[in-house]
């Protein structure tokens, strides 16, 4: 039996993790899990301004995707902004991409942003392990990138 152990990490995924599984009855099993599909990830964007904005008035930032050119530094863009947008393909990443700040108004601002890194991986993992999932209370990340024997 497969089973599928999905993961938000801060750390980038490695080919091969192990997870300490507890089960309902309180007991503990140690699996090998391969990365199976990076599904999604949150990065991290930031954008020169000329303005201050409020940001309790954002409601959402979406990745658009779109290449873009930041303006140029210059003594008007004083105020550096940073966004965390979910990127639904990591694929598509880029280093300057147009980012829409959704604001509670329902009014829309589109922003050139710069790539800043990559905050949250959304990953997958399988494992080969004989377990029923309704036993399962919870699964913890124990260590990324061991080597098979």
């Amino acid at each position: 039996m497969t089973l599928v152990i999905r993961l938000a990490t801060d750390k980038v995924p490695e080919a091969f993790a192990v997870f300490e599984i507890e089960k309902k009855d309180g007991s503990k099993v140690t699996t090998c899990a391969v990365l199976d599909k990076l599904e999604k990830i949150k990065v991290w964007y930031r954008h020169k301004a000329s303005d201050m904005l409020n940001v309790y008035d954002i409601e959402e930032v979406l990745y658009d995707g779109s290449e873009c050119v930041p303006d140029p530094d210059s003594e008007e863009n004083k105020y550096m902004h940073t966004y965390k947008v979910e990127v639904e393909d990591p694929c598509k990443v880029k280093k300057n991409a147009k980012i829409v700040v959704v604001y509670k108004d329902g009014t829309r601002k589109e922003v050139c942003g710069e790539y800043a890194g990559i905050s949250v991986y959304y990953v997958e993992y399988r494992s080969c392990i004989d377990l029923d999932p309704n036993e399962i209370f919870s699964a913890r990340l124990v260590s990324m990138g061991f080597r098979p024997a």
